[in-house]
């Protein structure tokens, strides 16, 4: 359409393929990455035979669950949900937070045993309600239940009542004209009497909720109740008109079993999509490191902690004479650059001033301690600095291990360049920032910075100092992802 009023798209198509690419789920995307393997630009008319052929094999794959499976993962229906549990260790073994018919040494008693048990037991038990209410069950029994009519269904099963003195107030609470609801006459209610108050019997915790729904559920009205069938018959929840009732009011039952953040960490834990993890062994073992140490000072700056490979940082050998080797070298070149020294010197000023290194006495150097070799990188074209000083962290120690040798990579979490450039050309107007010593305003916790150790003096009259790096530091293995 675009090219018959004149408007060229025959370079559109790198710009087409990223964008279905960023709405295509995790395992198609994998998919046309294996698909094409060149290492050229696909073409949009690739993208588009490819996402034909798939689903042409989609179509052609049957469900692998059954389609009632299915219906009920994506059912919603209000459900007044009630469970008990133990709010110590189990009464039974003593051994962990499990119910009773989880419980091996209560499975292996005999029927007069366990009645004798569970008798005991219910004093152990109690259901927490709303407002932070408790009841005390007044025993513990076992029922059979089974719909009213064997005709519904043949559904049968064994559960563990705990018997409460009251469970809750009569339901409905005034009688539902039923006439104006159109049920239609050719389903079988689990109540028939629904619509008339009545005392509540029991309620079915949520562990057997999903086993009782069925393939089946009509919307009465858009302001009515929902029918949904179940393995005891058709069931009627939901909102009833207003015109039908006068002074409705809302009961809601709830169990609490569980601290509340725990239950909110949970909620949202099933709520989010996960993707499955393609980070290594070490890549994982870096995030966890990072989430289980960063801290924050008093100032609100982040402290990390470097990720060492202690069996490699354990054959750290002695690093001190190759640095002092490497600065000795650097003061010669001093002397025939004047020009680098003042800059170099105004730069390692600067990291003193701002408290991102700090002088220490060689006398406490602890083991192992590792001597970064330093040099100056010159950028003369630079609009900030021209000149930077670099860290060596590869350099040897006299064991042929280096501080990078014994620190992790994390994974990557920038966006690869491609994706970055592509979006760059999708808005109109684009915002280029730079944050001004972004990696150094990052501590590192005094405990690794005797591994960030550098040798340093103004002139040569003085004596070398020793000093120590509390920031990130460039060059570091840890860094350079």
């Amino acid at each position: 359409m675009l090219n018959k009023i004149g408007e060229d798209t025959s370079n559109w198509g790198t710009i087409l393929v990223y964008m279905i690419c960023c709405r295509l789920d995790s395992a198609t995307l994998r998919h046309w990455e294996s698909h094409h393997s060149s290492k050229e630009v696909p073409t949009y008319d690739e993208l588009i035979e490819f996402l034909r052929n798939q689903c042409s094999v989609l179509q052609s794959i049957a469900p692998t669950k059954p389609q009632l499976e299915i219906r009920r993962s994506k059912h919603t229906v209000s459900h007044t949900q009630t469970s008990v549990q133990s709010t110590s260790r189990c009464p039974f073994c003593g051994d962990g937070m499990h119910s009773a018919f989880k419980c091996q040494r209560f499975l292996k008693m005999k029927v007069a045993e366990r009645y004798e048990n569970l008798a005991e037991a219910a004093n152990y038990l109690s259901v927490a309600g709303i407002g932070g209410s408790v009841v005390k069950p007044t025993k513990v029994i076992e029922a059979v239940i089974a719909p009213r009519s064997a005709s519904i269904s043949t559904y049968n099963e064994t559960v563990r009542l705990h018997v409460l003195s009251k469970l809750t107030s009569v339901l409905p609470i005034q009688p539902v004209n039923i006439q104006q609801l159109a049920i239609p006459n050719d389903i079988t209610l689990a109540d028939p009497c629904f619509n008339k108050p009545g005392p509540i019997d029991m309620i079915i915790g949520a562990e057997l909720y999903y086993d009782l729904l069925v393939d089946g559920r009509m919307k009465l009205s858009e302001d009515g109740p929902t029918l949904q069938q179940t393995v005891f018959g058709w069931v009627v929840s939901g909102r009833v008109p207003g015109r039908l009732v006068s002074g409705a009011k809302t009961h809601s039952h709830s169990c609490a079993t569980a601290d509340i953040r725990d239950l909110l960490a949970r909620f949202w834990d099933h709520e989010s999509c996960h993707s499955k993890s393609t980070y290594s062994p070490e890549e994982s073992a870096c995030e966890d490191l990072f989430a289980r140490t960063t801290t924050r000072d008093e100032d609100g700056k982040y402290v990390v902690t470097l990720p060492k490979k202690d069996y490699l940082l354990k054959q750290l050998g002695e690093s001190k004479s190759i640095a002092l080797k490497h600065f000795l070298g650097l003061e010669i070149r001093f002397e025939l650059k004047p020009e680098w020294k003042a800059q170099y010197k105004d730069f390692i000023a600067e990291y003193l001033k701002l408290g991102h290194m700090r002088p220490v006495s060689e006398e406490t150097e602890p083991s192992p301690a590792y001597y970064l070799p330093h040099h100056a990188v010159i950028k003369p074209d630079s609009l900030t600095t021209k000149l930077r000083v670099v860290f060596d962290a590869s350099c040897k120690t006299s064991t042929g291990i280096s501080l990078n040798d014994a620190l992790m990579v994390g994974p990557v979490v920038q966006e690869d360049l491609l994706s970055i450039s592509i979006r760059f050309h999708l808005h109109r107007i684009a915002v280029v920032a730079d944050v001004v010593k972004m990696y150094r305003m990052v501590k590192v916790h005094p405990h690794d910075q005797h591994l960030q150790r550098i040798l340093w003096r103004n002139t040569p009259d003085e004596p070398i100092g020793t000093y120590e790096l509390t920031t990130v530091t460039y060059g570091t293995a840890s860094l350079d992802v």
